[in-house]
């Protein structure tokens, strides 16, 4: 009697045990069932949103390819030019192309920044350093000029002029432009002792006024690099490059304004930089 009541007490563990069980798996089974219900009108909507937002930027690509084609047929078949036009795959059409600019960049403070423009170049104008330069320009006789002239062979010590740099998924040629400039310039007047690349990144997210992804002002730039400085760039600088440039050549102008967007300023170098800290890498 003793061996079946202790066989019948087994059992009857074990179909509790089983019992809590299956009680445990149906009850994960409806929250699984439940989450996904929930989760799959979300999944279609998102997915949906992404189609449409794919959808009208091709269809806005479209349009603005064919705005500006049709611009430069009109422009070539007129009779009294004499020059011809060519589509520019980076033309952005706004009836008020600086709307966009003004509110990521400049916001209220653009009166301030303008001021402030206008104050430097006149200070750097009345300098006796660029009245001697301008001096110089003026004496320098024509006859000198030569026939031909390449930077790379009248400073082969310096390999920043070979660098071509790619711009990529961010509206920043007046930034890469000065930043290739400066760094040239370094080397020069160093006779090729002192070769950096120094950081387009740096004047696109800290210079106040400068510009944005959607472009901006080299003079501006130029003078950032004298009051300011410029960190290094390149792969392995202060402050690399950080903007896509596998978008396409050229890339869509979206990726442009999503990056302008995005961009922030940054007072310090990326972590495998250790040579200075930011303000003392400028």
């Amino acid at each position: 009697m003793k061996e079946c009541e202790s066989v019948t007490s087994g059992l009857h563990q074990s179909f509790i045990s089983i019992h809590k069980y299956c009680i445990k798996r149906i009850f994960i089974i409806i929250i699984a069932v439940i989450s996904f219900a929930v989760l799959l009108p979300c999944l279609l909507v998102l997915q949906k949103n992404q189609r449409k937002d794919e959808f009208d930027h091709c269809q806005k690509s479209h349009e603005i390819k064919t705005y500006f084609e049709k611009l430069v047929q009109a422009v070539n078949e007129s009779p009294n030019l004499k020059w011809k036009a060519k589509y520019n795959p980076f033309g952005i059409r706004s009836e008020k192309p600086d709307i966009l600019f003004n509110k990521i960049s400049l916001n209220d403070k653009s009166n301030i920044i303008d001021k402030k423009l206008i104050d430097d170049i006149y200070k750097f104008h009345k300098s006796n350093h660029m009245k001697q330069h301008i001096r110089k320009l003026n004496d320098f006789p024509a006859s000198e000029l030569p026939d031909e002239f390449d930077a790379r062979r009248k400073w082969p010590l310096c390999s920043s002029i070979h660098n071509v740099p790619n711009q990529g998924g961010c509206g920043s040629c007046y930034a890469v432009a000065v930043a290739g400039v400066a760094s040239d310039r370094i080397c020069i007047a160093t006779n090729g002792t002192v070769q950096v690349i120094l950081s387009s990144d740096d004047i696109i997210s800290c210079c106040i006024g400068c510009g944005t992804c959607i472009g901006g002002d080299a003079l501006k730039a130029m003078i950032y690099w004298v009051n300011e400085g410029i960190v290094t760039g390149g792969r392995d600088g202060c402050q690399p490059y950080p903007y896509d440039i596998k978008c396409g050549i050229p890339c869509p102008l979206m990726d442009f304004v999503k990056n302008a967007k995005m961009q922030r300023c940054h007072h310090k170098c990326q972590n495998i930089y250790h040579r200075n800290d930011y303000f003392n890498d400028k």
